[in-house]
């Protein structure tokens, strides 16, 4: 009897006439069922490798952005991509950073900042400015043995230019002591001190919460 032709497995296709064998499926296509005359490229967001009958979403931390692809590409620093099958990646927001591969983006630490998307690294606060918390886009706060002179800020503030960090906004504690008496030196013995939570002198009073 003679021989009869037989269909290719899904994973390999065969475009011509009176072939011996079926060719396998290129990376970065993919063939899904039996008998097939041609291969279809892999959509964006997914993967494979030869003589797949399906692709492989991209992982968390990667992506593809076009089709036909044998690997996915890694998110780079300052992005992620928290979900399988992404096309694209996302910059972080403000106050956060990463690292590459990252699947979510982690919060400038205490003394640190960034006030721009897609960053990195957090940059460090300019002395003797710092942070009171994590994920911040300023250095709003002074280090122990200084206060921050809000008055000062509001003064400087449309002109500040280098990230808006306002390092002469920060006063060291030791020049609002009463020459006098040593005792009625301010309390600047944490992080965060303002101007205007300072303790009064004897005989004066606050006329607004900034003087």
């Amino acid at each position: 009897g003679s021989m009869s032709c037989v269909p290719c497995q899904s994973g390999r296709f065969q475009s011509s006439f009176g072939q011996t064998e079926c060719s396998l499926a290129n990376a970065g296509f993919y063939v899904p069922d039996e008998g097939a005359t041609n291969e279809t490229a892999c959509p964006p967001g997914t993967f494979s490798g030869s003589g797949q009958d399906d692709c492989t979403p991209c992982a968390v931390g990667e992506f593809n952005d076009v089709p036909g692809q044998a690997s996915c590409q890694i998110a780079a620093p300052g992005t992620f991509v928290d979900d399988l099958g992404a096309t694209q990646a996302v910059e972080c927001p403000v106050g956060r950073r990463s690292s590459n591969r990252a699947s979510e983006c982690e919060l400038c630490e205490r003394g640190r900042f960034s006030n721009e998307t897609g960053t990195a690294e957090c940059n460090p606060c300019p002395i003797p400015t710092t942070t009171t918390q994590e994920g911040s886009v300023a250095c709003e706060a002074c280090r122990v043995g200084y206060y921050f002179d809000s008055v000062l800020f509001e003064k400087l503030k449309d002109e500040l230019v280098d990230d808006n960090q306002c390092t002469e906004c920060c006063k060291l504690c030791e020049d609002a002591c009463d020459d006098d008496d040593d005792d009625d030196c301010l309390e600047c013995d944490r992080e965060g001190i303002r101007l205007e939570a300072l303790p009064v002198e004897r005989g004066y009073w606050r006329a607004t919460k900034l003087s």
